[in-house]
């Protein structure tokens, strides 16, 4: 295991359980052909007595994950002052949305964790607007610790983290390895 890998599996660790969990639910539910065997998956319908709601709603919400994170790969094609904001930004937005409004995602490292690893490195800039948007749609209900969560999201902006890939996905790996 190199550093960066390992550096990321401690992110991750240092999550809350639930949002590991979503985070898994998440990247198993993205892109144009859902995993519905993951055990990711199978565990999330467990713990929600069964529900799948959540699980067909992911899988709505992130179909579109794999163009948007080729559109982003590619700067070459953005126009909008840099960013074609019809295309990714508008539709980040939403999925960013969908996490907090569902509970799934509430703290900005564990939303930047998960973009990362939706979208590619290159969402990393990004990742700090578009918390902040999703947290102030009107129909997430704002307390003290969103606060909180939006001061670490100005802090990234200004740490200007890069926009190197991420090497480690916690739901590509058996979790009794490591």
């Amino acid at each position: 295991m190199d550093c960066d890998e390992r550096d990321e599996r401690n992110d991750f660790d240092q999550l809350d359980g639930s949002e590991q969990n979503a985070i898994r639910l998440l990247l198993d539910c993205a892109g144009p052909s859902p995993n519905r065997n993951s055990r990711y998956v199978d565990e999330w319908v467990a713990g929600n007595r069964g529900d799948l709601t959540m699980a067909w709603a992911a899988e709505g919400v992130l179909a579109i994950v794999p163009r948007l994170a080729e559109q982003l790969a590619h700067k070459e094609n953005w126009t909008d002052c840099g960013l074609n904001g019809d295309r990714f930004y508008g539709v980040a937005v939403r999925i960013a949305t969908f996490c907090l409004m569902n509970n799934l995602i509430r703290t900005y490292h564990a939303f930047d964790f998960l973009f990362v690893r939706l979208f590619g490195g290159a969402a990393r800039p990004l990742n700090p607007s578009l918390f902040v948007a999703g947290l102030l749609h009107p129909c997430i209900a704002m307390d003290a610790f969103d606060l909180d969560e939006i001061e670490k999201a100005k802090r990234a902006r200004a740490a200007e983290w890069g926009t190197h890939d991420p090497v480690w996905f916690p739901n590509r790996v058996d979790r009794d390895c490591a």
